[in-house]
C-alpha cells in the first residue's frame, strides 16, 4: 500500500487525478483477486473508488469548456488594447493618405 501511494505521489503535478486514481484502481484490483480474498474484501471501496472515476471521467469535458471560456476572456482582454492601437494606427493612416489626396489636388488647381 506504501508503495502505491508513493507511485501516486511521484506522479507529476499536473498529472490528471484521474490518472492516479487509475493507477489505484489497477492495484486495488490486483489486491482483491490475489491477497484479500483470504481476509475479506474491499469491494465496496472499490465501488466508491469506481463511482469517483466516473464522476471525474464526467467533470474533465465540462471543465475544459470552463477554462477555455475563461482562457478565451483572459487572452480578449489581453489583445483588446492592440487591436485599438492596431485601429488607431489605420486610421491616422487613412487620415495622412487623405490628406496628401487633398494637398496633391489643391496643388494641381
Amino acid at each position: 500500500m506504501i508503495q502505491i501511494c508513493e507511485r501516486i505521489m511521484d506522479l507529476p503535478r499536473m498529472t490528471p487525478v484521474l490518472t492516479g486514481l487509475k493507477v489505484l484502481m489497477g492495484d486495488i484490483f490486483d489486491w482483491e483477486g490475489n491477497l484479500l480474498t483470504k481476509n475479506g474484501s474491499i469491494a465496496e471501496q472499490m465501488y466508491h473508488l469506481g463511482q469517483l472515476v466516473s464522476q471525474w471521467r464526467r467533470m474533465e469535458p465540462e471543465s475544459y469548456k470552463v477554462i477555455f471560456n475563461i482562457k478565451n476572456r483572459e487572452f480578449e482582454a489581453k489583445s483588446l488594447p492592440m487591436v485599438v492601437h492596431f485601429y488607431e494606427t489605420l486610421r491616422a493612416d487613412a487620415h495622412h493618405e487623405n490628406e496628401k489626396k487633398n494637398f496633391r489636388f489643391v496643388t494641381s488647381l
